[in-house]
């Protein structure tokens, strides 16, 4: 039985790695990661050094291809295109301590893959990869496809017309309407891009939730597994946009404060409580951003501009390719 006091330094431990993630914006040496690209040293990456299994989910448009390019050098400086089935990428993984020997699964978005055929492979039997890194986005989600694009708008125009509709229809001296009237006047207050957000992150919170009931759950807790590590890293990508309301991001996805739990920190939780601290100890949750970049899916919904540059990303980006490393048993010196 875990004490409260225990429960309290587990996630006292998981805060203090977002908070080192922020400061290494301004603390950290920014360093481009590099790709062993000749024979000799892709045979020596292939035999020597320790080996890691890494596997990368989240949903579609949240950039798990483009951060794992951003790891190991290999960026090109666009948007990477959406991933329609798995990826099965090698690489040297170069942190300040080694370099890695490396296999990143990139799982296909929910759309994609809408049968989790990728995840089941990856996670049936007693062979589960035992690092994840799932990726969240405060609600920055891209949309591939112009057709696709225009649908997501006319859907939050849509929604903004049915609640003008409904506050006509309201009388704010009838019993119960007033709430309802105050409810929607700020609703409609918001901009199309807030409300987009909100969208994206409660179709985030399925993917997360469906991640930890079918397949980090069951694999994490198969007897066979047990002697097993294991590590699991939420990474916030599109810092660079979120960053000026940080505060409210972290505490949206990150345990630990007195603030009521949201429904995402609910089910991280869950996970920790099921799997069990002592065994998932190596835990994160933390703010990353490949490169800094605008934000525009159609001109109704608007432009949102990064509030970082490319030197505090290219430290994000060391910062969490140290953290990699650490979770895979090499610690930074």
């Amino acid at each position: 039985m875990v004490s409260r006091a225990e429960r309290s330094d587990y996630w006292r431990r998981v805060r203090q790695r977002w908070d080192a993630a922020e400061g290494a914006i301004s603390t950290e040496r920014t360093r481009t990661a590099t790709v062993d690209r000749s024979l000799i040293r892709s045979l020596a990456t292939r035999f020597l050094g320790p080996e890691a299994t890494i596997v990368i989910t989240g949903e579609r448009g949240a950039g798990k291809t483009e951060l794992y390019r951003t790891l190991t050098g290999a960026l090109p400086r666009r948007r990477v295109g959406r991933s329609d089935r798995r990826e099965e990428l090698r690489a040297g993984l170069r942190t300040e301590a080694q370099r890695i020997r490396s296999t990143f699964f990139v799982v296909p978005g929910q759309d994609s893959d809408p049968q989790g055929t990728s995840l089941e492979e990856l996670f049936s039997g007693d062979r589960a990869p035992r690092g994840v890194v799932h990726l969240v986005t405060g609600g920055y989600d891209w949309v591939w496809g112009t057709r696709e694009r225009a649908l997501v708008e006319e859907g939050l125009l849509a929604e903004q017309r049915m609640r003008a509709e409904e506050l006509s229809r309201l009388d704010p001296d009838q019993p119960g309407d007033a709430d309802r009237l105050a409810e929607l006047t700020s609703l409609q207050e918001h901009p199309l891009l807030w409300h987009l957000r909100q969208n994206q992150m409660e179709n985030e919170l399925r993917r997360f939730q469906e991640l930890c009931r079918d397949y980090l759950r069951p694999a994490w807790t198969r007897p066979a597994t047990a002697n097993r590590p294991i590590w699991l890293i939420v990474g916030v990508v599109k810092c660079d946009l979120w960053y000026d309301e940080r505060a409210a991001v972290r505490d949206h996805y990150l345990p630990g404060d007195a603030t009521p739990d949201t429904s995402f920190r609910t089910e991280l939780r869950n996970l920790v409580n099921e799997v069990g601290a002592a065994r998932l100890a190596q835990l994160a949750v933390v703010p990353v951003a490949s490169y800094p970049q605008p934000y525009a899916l159609t001109p109704r919904i608007g432009e949102h501009r990064p509030a970082l540059g490319k030197e505090e990303t290219d430290s994000l980006v060391n910062h969490f390719r140290n953290l990699v490393g650490e979770f895979c048993g090499t610690p930074k010196h």
